[in-house]
């Protein structure tokens, strides 16, 4: 499968990234030190870190669809490798990191735990099952393991979305209620079925075949539905309303991003941002338990001031891994990684 050659570079989805993932450390951050300043990060119908990983998610399928929507003819090997090398080789590296500071300074101790879950953790699926099983999680989010299997799987749901869109979703809404109900293979986290993942980004995925088209009656739809979300309670099926209202979010920040995005300085300072955002999550929740080791957040200025240096801290790290891991594939293949 090839890229489509009406794919182009959105820098609306940079920000995306940037506001999503600054967003989930925040939340990270405000539960590590305990609510003291912030005592919920929740709202009527749900929590904003929930709405943040179905943006997330939504990123996942708008960027996809952009580079293959209208592809006819599929590479899956070739997509497989590009994924899986844009993915686990920097993983293994920052879980060798983390694990070896972790050791050093004395915050770490090997346990024992079964064997064969190393495989998990070579494949970056240790977050994602360890609710059922015992695993060597250290680094990362649950739903990096849940991307992967999307990915997995993607080529079934491009042709799904190319083919039949609407029943598709019908089949995923479908799917998506019946496991919530009848709690049948739940794998992780709340809202972390497959087919809730698959969901998201089938979302992305639509927003990116029509809502850039009719970007005012998207946006306009989105604002309403993402007020009624937060403010009024609303009846079963959550998960599914949920997916909706990350859709509608993500709609509404990819037009604030467009005006953000449109001066050359603030553009090209979240595009370097952006392409950090993967290693950012793969050490963020480490670094913020670094920096709470030496910094109480006992007032408003110290907290703010801790979450700008877990900020910083994870993009110098970022920078690190990603230099390193830049080095490490040129000696071993001759290729420059970007």
């Amino acid at each position: 499968m090839k890229p489509t050659q009406s794919s182009k570079h959105y820098s609306e989805i940079d920000f995306i990234r940037v506001f999503a993932c600054f967003g989930i450390i925040l939340y990270h951050f405000i539960h590590a030190e305990g609510y003291h300043f912030f005592r919920s990060f929740d709202f009527v119908n749900g929590s904003w870190a929930h709405l943040l990983v179905s943006v997330f998610f939504a990123v996942s399928g708008f960027v996809l669809y952009q580079k293959y929507g209208t592809s006819k003819r599929m590479d899956i090997i070739a997509f497989y490798k590009k994924r899986a090398g844009g993915m686990l080789p920097i993983f293994w590296l920052a879980y060798i990191y983390v694990l070896l500071i972790g050791l050093t300074a004395g915050q770490l101790q090997f346990s024992l735990k079964p064997l064969w879950t190393w495989i998990l953790t070579l494949f970056e699926m240790d977050g994602y099952l360890s609710a059922r099983f015992e695993t060597h999680y250290l680094i990362g989010e649950w739903f990096m393991g849940a991307l992967i299997i999307v990915y997995f799987l993607f080529p079934l749901i491009l042709k799904g979305i190319q083919k039949h869109p609407f029943v598709l979703l019908v089949v995923l809404v479908i799917a998506d209620c019946a496991i919530d109900y009848y709690d049948i293979v739940t794998i992780s986290l709340i809202y972390s079925n497959v087919t809730d993942c698959v969901l998201r980004v089938y979302m992305g995925m639509i927003c990116a075949k029509y809502a850039v088209q009719n970007k005012r009656i998207w946006l306009a739809g989105s604002l309403v539905f993402l007020v009624i979300y937060t403010c009024v309670e609303l009846p079963y099926p959550q998960p599914v309303l949920l997916n909706a209202a990350g859709c509608a979010l993500f709609i509404i920040l990819f037009n604030i991003g467009s005006s953000v995005c449109r001066f050359y300085i603030s553009e090209k300072v979240i595009s370097n941002i952006a392409s950090l955002t993967y290693p950012v999550f793969l050490i963020h929740s480490a670094t913020i338990e670094g920096v709470l080791l030496f910094l109480a957040p006992d007032s408003w200025l110290m907290f703010w001031l801790g979450y700008a240096l877990i900020i910083i801290a994870a993009l110098a790290q970022a920078v690190l891994l990603k230099w390193i891991d830049g080095k490490i594939t040129f000696a071993l293949t001759g290729d420059l990684k970007t």
